[in-house]
This record gives structure tokens, sequence and C-alpha cells, in this order.
């Protein structure tokens, strides 16, 4: 039985869908940055911010909790880079893995992260200009790159929640 959700957050988007998820799963949801009132090898669901494919704080949670569920948060969210979690990550096969798109709030990042970040954009941002027909998606990376933007949405949940609901919410019963 799951117990708790666990997240760990950067710039707050992370922390927005644990709090969603907690909603509609009316599980608690503890940061891993607090105290956290759960036993060793309690069930959880992990989320955690994208940091170059790895999900922060899931190696700590790990050694800690049985996971049953990883929600990566990213710039991206299309569920293309479940596989790069997975692997980076070496999250076990039996264990489901997610991804959704949380935003960029350059107002928020803090020290080595801001300089990374803003380095990294302002390539990317040249290479997004010089695409021939951008697609939709093309763009609204563009824009978020250029001006910040939260994507936070229950939608990006609907995968884990559906695993949710057919998968554990059985077995709970």
């Amino acid at each position: 039985m799951i117990q708790a959700i666990l997240y760990l957050s950067n710039t707050g988007f992370t922390e927005k869908y644990a709090q969603l998820l907690k909603k509609r799963l009316n599980i608690p949801a503890y940061s891993m940055k607090s105290s956290i009132p759960l036993a060793n090898d309690s069930e959880i669901i992990y989320l955690g911010w994208l940091k170059a494919g790895f999900v922060s704080g899931y190696k700590k949670a790990a050694k800690k909790y049985k996971i049953r569920a990883v929600l990566g948060v990213g710039i991206g969210g299309d569920g293309s880079q479940v596989d790069n979690i997975r692997n980076a990550n070496q999250i076990p096969d039996e264990i489901p893995v997610f991804s959704a798109k949380g935003g960029y709030a350059p107002e928020r990042l803090k020290g080595l992260w801001r300089f990374i970040l803003n380095m990294k954009f302002k390539s990317d941002i040249k290479r997004y200009e010089q695409i021939p027909n951008r697609t939709a998606d093309e763009d609204a990376v563009l824009d978020m790159m250029k001006n910040g933007g939260d994507y936070v949405s229950e939608d990006g949940l609907i995968p884990l929640i559906d695993w949710y609901n057919s998968t554990v919410s059985a077995t709970n019963a």
C-alpha cells in the first residue's frame, strides 16, 4: 500500500505536481527538504525535478523507501524521455517511470544551476531560432527558454493516475 508521495522540487513545479497528485489520490505528500514521518521501507511515489536526465533525490529516496513509481518533472514532458530517465537513474524495470512538463523560472534559480541553464539556453535559443518551419512544440520550447513559463497541469499526471487507479488501488483494496 502506498503511504505517501515524496518529492524534491527546485523551483516549485515538482511541488505543484505533488500537491495535485496528493489531492487526486488522497495520499499525503512530503518534501525531501522537510521532516518526513515515514518508516524506512514505506511504499511511496517519488517525484523529482530533472537535471540532465537525472531525477533529483531519487537515489537517496531509493535507499530508504520502497519506490512504486517515479515522475520526473522537466522542461519537456511528452513521455519520450522515459527510457533515458530510467537508464540514467538505473530505475528497475518493475518500477513505472513517468515524465511531466513543469516549467522554467529563471528568477527562482540559484547559484550554479542559474549559470548552467543560462549558458545552455543561450546556445539552445540560437539553435531553435535557426530551425526552419518550427513546429508548435518547438515554438513553445523556444518561448519557454526566452521568457520562462509554467506548464504544470493535471493533464501531465494522467498516465501516473491511470497507473495508480489500474494497478495500485486494486492491490490496496
